[in-house]
């Protein structure tokens, strides 16, 4: 076994997080977290091998394990396993949040405001504020 075991096992499950983060939209610190995040929508075997994954990771990087005691071959043949799995499943399309926002009266809007001119604006400015979130997903996936 290398003296690198820290170095495959940090960079693979970092790997796996990632991947899970930008095309499954997952959130969360660890591995565990990202996967409790979306497991409803992974397959049962899936979640298990990257619970597998994570648990190895934690034990190799906080000491409750030798890491010399690991089968490094078969943590990295779990993460080939995983890796391949989530490019072959289709994520769910990324949906754009709703925005509600409470109805102005009449009598509460100023006279410039109300009506068409209002509207507008507000169209207007949810217009942009898509465009943003589509820009900065876009980003974030370059």
């Amino acid at each position: 076994m290398s003296a690198n075991i820290y170095e495959v096992v940090i960079k693979r499950c970092k790997a796996l997080e990632q991947q899970l983060e930008y095309q499954w939209g997952a959130t969360g610190k660890g591995l565990h977290e990202r996967v409790s995040s979306i497991e409803t929508r992974l397959p049962r075997p899936l979640v298990r091998k990257l619970r597998f994954i994570a648990t190895v990771r934690n034990c190799v990087v906080h000491g409750s394990e030798d890491p010399w005691d690991l089968d490094l071959e078969d943590y990295q043949l779990a993460c080939d396993l995983a890796e391949q799995e989530l490019d072959q499943l289709v994520p769910p399309p990324r949906t754009i949040p709703d925005i509600k926002s409470p109805p102005i009266s009449a009598s509460a809007a100023p006279e410039s405001e109300s009506g068409a001119g209002c509207r507008y604006g507000c169209l207007v400015l949810i217009l942009l504020w898509i465009l943003v979130a589509i820009l900065g997903e876009n980003a974030r996936r370059q």
